[in-house]
């Protein structure tokens, strides 16, 4: 397909969705949507081409739109990718693409009876030289059998007064740690089996965050590769 005619839900890390599909010219903006009136008053200064609206119901049932690009709160992602499905709309989608098991599987269910759809999400870190050269130094030093890693994100104010701490669930492993365990997927050519957790919220606690705040996760690979994963906002 040599152009696509692309919808943007989310204007947080969704303007970074919106330039660089800006930047390339087989793609078309046609709408990028967000429910937040005063951000979208001022990305129309910004980007006074771009056609913003607040509805994105709009989106899914314009049959013009080839992909659907979802960067809306974590707890609205599943609801978004299963419309797409439902309209036929390719998708990219920031991580995670849902919260639980359930809406997992009725993702998977609705890709199979659906195989045309292409979905893709996120993982940005795959492209950056440190970790290219730690999976190529993989493959140099032998056998891999433990893997660790730790997702140290810096932002406290993000969980604390931002929207993660308001919506109805948010997780540190599923919003941060996530790009490690990709990195760990990816470096070691092993799905995970198995994942004990434990985690608390003794930095947060008098502040109106109501979930973990550092998560750590022994992982199970199923080529026996043990790992061990720190997610810490």
């Amino acid at each position: 397909m040599k152009n696509l005619k692309i919808a943007i839900i989310g204007l947080g890390v969704g303007e970074r969705h919106l330039e660089t599909y800006l930047r390339n010219k087989n793609c078309k903006i046609k709408y990028v949507c967000d429910f937040n009136l005063k951000k979208i008053k001022k990305m129309k200064k910004k980007y006074s081409n771009i056609n913003f609206i607040t509805d994105s119901n709009k989106i899914f049932k314009d049959k013009e739109i080839n992909l659907i690009s979802i960067a809306s709160f974590d707890n609205y992602h599943f609801e978004h990718i299963k419309k797409s499905i439902l309209n036929n709309k390719h998708i990219f989608v920031e991580k995670p693409m849902c919260l639980n098991y359930k809406e997992f599987n009725l993702i998977k269910q609705l890709l199979k009876n659906n195989k045309k759809i292409k979905i893709s999400s996120n993982f940005v870190l795959r492209g950056t030289e440190k970790f290219k050269k730690i999976k190529s130094l993989s493959n140099k030093v032998g056998k891999i059998f433990y893997l660790e890693g730790d997702y140290n994100y810096g932002r406290v104010e993000k969980i604390t007064s931002g929207w993660r701490g308001k919506i109805p669930f948010y997780s540190v492993t599923l919003g941060g740690g996530m790009h490690l365990i990709d990195l760990m997927i990816w470096i070691n050519k092993s799905p995970i089996k198995k994942v004990i957790s434990l985690g608390n919220k003794i930095a947060t606690k008098n502040s109106r965050f109501r979930y973990k705040d550092n998560v750590t996760s022994l992982l199970k690979f199923k080529n026996g590769v043990i790992g061990k994963l720190n997610s810490n906002f």
